[in-house]
């Protein structure tokens, strides 16, 4: 991981993205991390981690948020691949 794929030198720049857009779809439906960890089968502390960037959330869970945002998936599954490129 070079510094060409980080943020001043924290988080690869695939992953800060990630999280913004998780967040955004996040924001989209209206629920509270506790509200969304009620109705995905993440925890509200699982969440804080992937609304953070400081881990990448598996496929289906990007697919969950998906769903409950209205969003089609295949651009945020596109998007974490990157990431979790971005991490090897």
């Amino acid at each position: 991981m070079g510094s060409a794929t980080t943020v001043s030198g924290e988080l690869p720049l695939e992953c800060a993205h990630l999280a913004r857009e998780l967040a955004g779809l996040r924001a989209t439906t209206g629920l509270s991390l506790a509200g969304l960890a009620a109705r995905t089968t993440a925890s509200k502390s699982s969440w804080q981690r992937y609304l953070g960037g400081t881990q990448i959330p598996p496929p289906e869970l990007v697919t969950e948020l998906c769903a409950l945002a209205g969003e089609p998936p295949a651009r945020l599954l596109a998007l974490r691949e990157l990431a979790e490129l971005s991490r090897r």
